[in-house]
C-alpha cells in the first residue's frame, strides 16, 4: 500500500540526510517536517512544489507511480495545472459555503446555519494545504479554527 511518508522518508535516507537538514533544505522547520514524515499532517502544496524543484517525481511520493527521480516536463506541468485546478474548486466551494451561510441566517437565524453548514466546512487538512483560505474576518471558520476557539473559550 503506498504510503506518502514513508516515501517522503525514503526520499531524505537516499540523500543521507537528518530530518532537520532536509527540513531546512526544504524551507520549513523540524517540527513541521516530523509531522510530515509522521504522516500526521498532509504535505501542502507550497512544500510540494519545494520537493519538485529538488528533483522528486511528485507523482511517485503522492500515487506511488513510476520512478523517484524528476518527472518528464510535461508531467510536471501537468502537475502543476492539476494543482491549480483543485485550489480553484476549493475557492469555489468556499464561496458556496458562504453564500449558502449568508442565505441561511438571513431566513433562519445562526444557529440553523452553524447547524446546518458545520459539517460542510473545510477540514484540518484542507485547511493545511490551502493556507490562503484561512479566516479574513478573525471568525473561526474552519474546524481547526473552531476547535482553537472551543479550547481557548473552556481555559477561561
Amino acid at each position: 500500500m503506498h504510503n506518502t511518508a514513508s516515501y517522503l522518508k525514503e526520499i531524505r535516507e537516499s540523500r543521507g540526510l537528518s530530518q532537520a537538514k532536509f527540513a531546512k533544505s526544504l524551507g520549513v522547520s523540524l517540527r513541521s517536517y516530523q509531522y510530515y514524515e509522521n504522516g500526521t499532517r498532509p504535505l501542502p502544496f507550497e512544500l510540494l512544489g519545494r520537493l519538485a524543484e529538488q528533483g522528486v517525481n511528485l507523482q511517485w511520493l503522492l500515487l506511488g507511480r513510476g520512478s523517484r527521480d524528476l518527472p518528464a516536463e510535461e508531467e510536471l506541468e501537468e502537475l502543476k495545472i492539476l494543482a491549480e485546478y483543485w485550489r480553484a474548486n476549493y475557492q469555489l466551494l468556499e464561496a458556496s459555503l458562504k453564500l449558502a451561510n449568508t442565505r441561511i441566517k438571513e431566513k433562519y437565524g445562526g444557529d440553523v446555519a452553524r447547524d446546518l453548514l458545520g459539517s460542510l466546512m473545510p477540514s484540518p487538512e484542507v485547511e493545511l494545504m490551502f493556507p490562503h483560505t484561512a479566516a479574513r474576518s478573525g471568525e473561526p471558520v474552519g474546524v481547526a479554527e473552531k476547535e482553537a476557539a472551543k479550547r481557548k473559550g473552556k481555559g477561561n
